[in-house]
């Protein structure tokens, strides 16, 4: 559909793998083994924000409360290594 469309397409899955290829010890899922966890969340909106925005995430995502700024600014990199933007 977005090579039809000409559309972005964002890739959290990309910044999940970036994020555990440099910090492994960064738990991106919940309890439950399926769901995110806070920072897995983070990483994930941190990717489309920098598709919608076309700026780094740091600009414009706001840490949530309860993630560490460390963390919060590992995943961010993780997001702009990512690159999360394909245009088809």
């Amino acid at each position: 559909m977005a090579e039809e469309t000409h559309s972005l397409v964002a890739l959290p899955g990309e910044g999940f793998r970036q994020a555990r290829l440099v910090h492994p010890e960064i738990e991106l899922y919940a309890p439950d083994g399926n769901h995110p966890s806070l920072a897995g969340t983070y990483v994930a909106a941190c990717v489309i924000v920098e598709l919608i925005t076309g700026a780094p995430p740091a600009a414009a995502a706001p840490v949530p409360a309860g993630l560490p700024q460390d963390v919060a600014a590992a995943l961010r990199r993780a997001a702009e290594r990512a690159a999360g933007k394909h245009e088809y």
